[in-house]
């Protein structure tokens, strides 16, 4: 073997070194977390009660949850906890981040055998990481949709059947149907795609209205959080903005143009950047956010709303970072924008989990430019070292 490909052979053994030693030493702080942390805001509070009554009715399914997660979801849970009842009596909240943390781990473990570095930093979004230890349906929802997304790229029409349990498990990844936009000039068979896939979407939302046993649960609508944002709040079509400059932060890390490139392709950047600026005007006028970033804009600036609404504009700048090869992802993040416009809040947090899905199965598509993957690596350091602060300091 010449000196050359020894080269590039240490060179690679080196990079997996380092990319799965960040998987392992992430994988272990968070199930330290998962088993030793005190159960924090929604998860002790709401979260818990849905899932005793869920075990209670077990192995029926609990059409009546306590708090507005899946019937499905809570099904699993209960079913788990089941089966691991013997030594993890009393431990459902637990047997619930365990699954989390297990769908995380897959989920890494593909894109980081796969080289995909792209993905990885979706997945190791401080949000992410967060959720992959709490008893929550995100990561399990995640984790049901990108099966559904290999199955369907792979032509496997059983894969069409999972969808509508994964926007069960989380309604916005119905959004992601947007992946599917056919393109001009239009072809019956992606249409006819598309529609198949919307259809199943908007069953799932469906069968996690049926098994709430109405609209909502009645605990749930009973509750001084519904009654004081669903009862009286208005649509926030602020998702419409904050979801897309979420997802620029992203590419601030994964995108391809240079600062020349921006200028090159000054149309595209002008376009970007004036976009960027009316909705930024229109969330400051319009939006009142609930959730971490006014707290931490309150903090930084005596104008809490002018804070955040700076924050969202800087993130958002990150698109132009990325070159006009986004066709599905725009409309996966749209997808999921308008799904989020019938809350009546502006909640940070759901902007960022709304992302999570398009840019995945976006990203899984992506080759990723060598000069990209010190940088993804290191950013994916900062991320965990953002996790173990809001583990120690945070309250969500």
């Amino acid at each position: 073997m010449s000196p050359a490909n020894v080269s590039i052979l240490e060179s690679r053994k080196a990079e997996a070194f380092v990319r799965y030693g960040i998987l392992v030493i992430t994988f272990f702080l968070l199930l330290y977390s998962a088993v030793t942390q005190q159960a924090k805001g929604d998860e002790g509070g709401a979260y818990l009660p849905a899932f005793d009554q869920a075990f209670s009715l077990w192995p029926a399914l609990d059409l009546s949850p306590y708090w507005s997660i899946s019937s499905f979801y809570l099904w699993v849970v209960a079913a788990l906890q089941a089966v691991a009842e013997s030594w993890a009596s009393g431990k459902i909240l637990v047997t619930g981040r365990l699954l989390s943390l297990g769908c995380w781990l897959i989920l890494v473990g593909e894109q980081a055998r796969s080289g995909r570095y792209k993905s990885l930093a979706v997945l190791f979004n401080p949000y992410v990481l967060i959720y992959s230890v709490r008893a929550h349906p995100l990561l399990p929802g995640l984790g049901l949709f990108y099966l559904f997304w290999i199955l369907v790229r792979r032509q496997k029409r059983v894969g069409l059947l999972i969808l509508p349990f994964a926007v069960s498990f989380q309604v916005f990844i119905g959004g992601t149907v947007g992946l599917f936009m056919p393109k001009f000039p239009l072809q019956k068979n992606e249409v006819i795609r598309a529609l198949v896939i919307g259809v199943l979407a908007l069953s799932g939302v469906l069968i996690t209205w049926l098994t709430w046993g109405g609209m909502y649960p009645p605990k749930f609508a009973s509750h001084v959080f519904f009654q004081e944002y669903h009862v009286h709040g208005k649509p926030s079509f602020g998702y419409l903005g904050t979801v897309f400059m979420v997802a620029g932060g992203l590419f601030w890390v994964i995108g391809n143009r240079t600062v020349e490139d921006i200028k090159q392709h000054r149309t595209y950047s002008l376009i970007v950047v004036g976009l960027l600026i009316l909705a930024a005007v229109l969330l400051y006028k319009t939006a009142t956010i609930v959730g971490i970033a006014r707290q931490l804009s309150q903090a930084a600036l005596a104008n809490g709303q002018l804070g955040w609404v700076i924050s969202y504009l800087l993130l958002g700048l990150g698109w132009l970072r990325l070159h006009r090869d986004h066709y599905p992802l725009f409309f996966g993040l749209l997808g999921a924008a308008v799904l989020l416009v019938t809350l009546p809040y502006l909640y940070e947090r759901i902007s960022v989990f709304a992302t999570i899905a398009p840019c995945l199965a976006w990203c899984s598509l992506q080759q990723s430019e060598k000069q990209q993957k010190g940088l993804v690596l290191t950013i994916c350091c900062v991320f965990v070292l953002l996790f173990i602060m809001y583990q120690r300091y945070g309250s969500l």
